[in-house]
């Protein structure tokens, strides 16, 4: 017989058939599963019975083709914490993506809030058949403000700038205050008495905190002969 192969909505509905010399057609019978939902290989057994004690059986092979999985821009996605990413952040690419908190695990709604640490399992489902799934590790960071001195002094005669203060942190940003959102450039003069904000940014995450640092700048006066 010849193979068939489908995907998850296959019924086979077509019956096979024997001629018998003296019962004429006989219509094969099966014990075998006719619907088939999942992709795999399977055989159906067909049997033939002329109601004589004439018995003959033969078989037939079932492909069930998988759908493709959905595919993402990498395995491990990285959120900043001010986001409050939820699924729909994840990127995967496919049609009518579905996310699951397990391979075998439980459905979960897209607005589901992502936590840190934790892997998610994406499907994609085409013409009614859903694919098996893939794993997407999401990693939420949380950047801290950069560290150093939270007091500082320039001589007035160096003209420092806001890139002379010395603190540690990666691609630093400069502000006036705690919760203004225009960085200073980084060539601003500093001005006596001042106090600057520093954040820093990691993984393109931006630290909320912000480090303050007060700014001093000597005048020393020239001695008289």
């Amino acid at each position: 017989l010849p193979t068939i192969t489908g995907d998850c909505k296959t019924i086979i509905s077509t019956i096979p058939t024997a001629t018998d010399n003296c019962a004429g057609i006989i219509n094969a019978t099966t014990v075998d599963p006719l619907n088939y939902s999942l992709p795999g290989n399977y055989t159906i057994t067909w049997n033939y019975n002329d109601g004589n004690g004439n018995t003959e059986s033969q078989t037939q092979n079932i492909v069930i083709t998988a759908i493709e999985l959905p595919t993402t821009t990498s395995p491990t996605q990285t959120f900043c914490s001010q986001e409050n990413a939820n699924l729909t952040n994840i990127t995967i690419i496919g049609q009518n993506i579905k996310c699951y908190d397990a391979t075998g695990g439980n459905l979960i709604p897209n607005t589901t809030v992502l936590i840190n640490g934790t892997t998610y399992y994406a499907s994609q489902t085409i013409n009614g058949c859903e694919s098996l799934r893939i794993p997407v590790l999401v990693n939420i960071q949380n950047t801290s403000a950069p560290t150093g001195n939270a007091t500082q002094s320039f001589c007035a005669t160096q003209n420092a700038t806001l890139n002379k203060i010395d603190i540690v942190g990666t691609d630093l940003k400069w502000y006036a205050t705690k919760t203004s959102t225009n960085a200073l450039t980084t060539s601003a003069l500093l001005v006596d008495g001042t106090k600057y904000f520093a954040t820093q940014t990691i993984n393109g995450c931006e630290s909320v905190d912000r480090f303050q640092v007060s700014i001093s700048l000597i005048s020393t006066l020239n001695a008289n002969n």
